[in-house]
C-alpha cells in the first residue's frame, strides 16, 4: 500500500541466501566445515540490517496490500532454490500462510506497538 515492500524483500533475501548456504553446506554429508560455516557466517552477516530495520519491516507487513501479498509470494518461490524440493515447497506454503495471516495478526497486535 503506502510503505512498500522493499525492506521486507532485502530481509527474506537475507533469509533465502543464509538457508541456501546451509543446504548447499550440509547437503553431501549432513556436515558444516570451518569453511562452509564461515560462508554461512558471511551470508548472515545481512540478518544486523534485518534487525535494525525491524520496525520498518513490521510497518510494511502490517500495511501489505493483495498485490504486494502476492508479490512477496512469487518472489520467495522463485528466489528459493534448496536441493530437497520437497522441504522447498513445505517453507513455500507457510510463508504463503504467514503473508496471508497478516490480517489476523494486525488484530492481534496492540496499535502503537
Amino acid at each position: 500500500m503506502e510503505k512498500g515492500i522493499e525492506n521486507l524483500k532485502n530481509a527474506l533475501t537475507t533469509l533465502i541466501k543464509v538457508g541456501e548456504q546451509i543446504d548447499a553446506a550440509t547437503s553431501d554429508d549432513g556436515k558444516i566445515s570451518l569453511w562452509e560455516g564461515t560462508q554461512i557466517g558471511f551470508k548472515a552477516i545481512g540478518f544486523v540490517k534485518v534487525f535494525k530495520n525491524a520496525k520498518e519491516i513490521k510497518a510494511e507487513y502490517l500495511d501489505l496490500d493483495s498485490n504486494e501479498k502476492q508479490e512477496l509470494i512469487s518472489f520467495v518461490t522463485e528466489e528459493l532454490d534448496i536441493s530437497n524440493d520437497v522441504l522447498e515447497e513445505k517453507i513455500e506454503q507457510i510463508f504463503s500462510i504467514l503473508i496471508q495471516l497478516n490480517e489476523l495478526i494486525k488484530e492481534l497486535i496492540p496499535k502503537g506497538k
